[in-house]
Parts: structure tokens; C-alpha cells; sequence
């Protein structure tokens, strides 16, 4: 089962590098496969090179997808996490 969350970005510079890196490196405490969609293009979450490649910019809506055996954990932690970024 895949489970998703619809988030709004709120770092007011957006995602750049620095918490795109924190963000990959946190989805990759995870066994599921975790990707984020943004503008009808979705990306794995564990790479904070395509992470960037969304430009995330502040009030930009995505979809943060969770799919394998910690799944319900990740999306928790990770849409969590999403919205102390900055």
C-alpha cells in the first residue's frame, strides 16, 4: 500500500540546498521509497539533486509519497520535517 500527504511549502527561501540535503538525508533513514511531486514531476526524495531540480519555492504545493515496509513511519516523519525546513 502507498500512502501520500499534500503539503505547502513554507521556508521562506524555498528548498535549496542546504535543507534539500537534510531532507534526503532523513528519507533515507527509511526502507520505503519516498518521492515528492511537484508540478506534475516527481522525484525521489532520498537524492537532494533532484530534490532541487523541483525548485521548490515558498507557498509551492507538492505531494510527499511513501511506498514499503515503514511507509505510514516515513510519511509521519517526513511531512513532519517538511515544515520546519528553512
Amino acid at each position: 500500500m502507498t500512502v501520500s500527504k499534500d503539503l505547502i511549502i513554507t521556508a521562506p527561501h524555498g528548498i535549496h540546498m542546504r535543507p534539500a540535503t537534510a531532507f534526503a538525508k532523513a528519507a533515507k533513514e527509511f526502507e520505503s521509497k519516498v518521492t515528492i511531486t511537484a508540478a506534475g514531476e516527481t522525484v525521489s526524495a532520498k537524492s537532494p539533486v533532484k530534490i532541487i531540480s523541483l525548485n521548490l519555492a515558498k507557498d509551492t504545493a507538492i505531494t510527499l509519497t511513501c511506498d514499503g515496509a515503514d511507509e505510514e513511519k516515513a510519511l509521519e516523519t517526513l511531512s513532519a520535517l517538511i515544515n520546519t525546513l528553512e
